[in-house]
């Protein structure tokens, strides 16, 4: 068994630095994000979280991934445009234990789709959760009440992926570092 794994994009770094930025303005000192922060380099969006997997159900979901029959005919104008906007929380703004940005993008929502037909077909157990992406900032402990946090608008954020990566979750002394495990081109 391999894991945890899971499927994610990435902003580019020139997206993560402008993102850090943005934020840094609307939430500063007097007013800063809660929780545990994550750093830029662990910003990503997951697209499909895999657990453990073992190595005859990773294979075949690597080969599939490999067949590129995840980009045809979904977007065959090239890159998926992301655009990052507003905050959340999860499991509700009054009890918050994750901090999130917002997603908007309909060709990652087709990519998402697209991923998971292809893990059940290999033998993976179904998503149980609807996707919602986001993009994780905080991990709040003990949960908090952050109802005025997300009303807070602090600007948009547009960039373009053009691969999706397996990545493998590493604990660490003082947090997580997410591995790139394998690459494949959208």
């Amino acid at each position: 068994m391999i894991g945890p794994l899971f499927l994610a994009v990435e902003p580019d770094e020139e997206s993560k630095s402008l993102l850090a930025q943005m934020l840094a303005r609307a939430f500063d000192d007097e007013w800063p994000l809660p929780g545990k922060l994550s750093p830029p380099d662990n910003w990503h969006i997951t697209v499909r979280f895999l657990g453990s997997v073992d190595d005859v159900t990773l294979d075949r979901l690597m080969a599939g991934l490999d067949e590129a029959t995840l980009t045809e005919p979904v977007w065959p104008d090239g890159p998926i445009g992301v655009e990052l906007r507003g905050v959340g929380t999860f499991p509700r703004p009054d009890n918050a234990t994750v901090l999130w940005v917002g997603v908007e993008s309909e060709p990652l929502i087709e990519l998402a789709e697209a991923v998971e037909d292809l893990a059940t077909s290999v033998g993976m157990a179904p998503e149980e959760r609807p996707f919602r992406p986001h993009l994780t900032l905080s991990r709040v402990r003990p949960p908090q009440d952050l109802s005025d946090l997300v009303a807070v608008e602090w600007g948009r954020l547009r960039f373009t992926v053009d691969h999706l990566t397996l990545f493998r979750s590493q604990s660490e002394t003082g947090g997580v570092r997410y591995e790139p495990l394998e690459r494949f081109d959208i």
